[in-house]
């Protein structure tokens, strides 16, 4: 499941979490929220600056899959980066 995939990536797959389907504008998708509080130590597990994290593995499920690629805001394309789509949360300093 894509949501096990993400969760391990992010380091989350131990923590508890919630799944929600729903229809927008014609289209079914998921929505993942996870407990990020570690049950045994009672901290939060660093979470900052995952958008690259999501973007790959997005890409490495479309590879998997078969289905076409599309461009994310941190992840190339074409050997190109999309600048004008980086978002300013996730952006690396000049």
């Amino acid at each position: 499941m894509a949501a096990d995939r993400l969760g391990a990536a992010l380091g989350l797959e131990d923590h508890q979490r919630v799944i929600v389907f729903h229809r927008k504008d014609g289209r079914e998708h998921c929505h993942v929220v996870w407990n990020r509080i570690d049950a045994d130590t009672l901290l939060a597990a660093h979470h900052s600056h995952n958008c690259r994290i999501h973007e790959q593995v997005a890409r490495s499920l479309e590879r998997e899959s078969g289905l076409n690629r599309t461009q994310g805001v941190h992840v190339e394309r074409e050997g190109e980066m999309p600048k004008d789509r980086r978002p300013t949360c996730c952006a690396k300093p000049a």
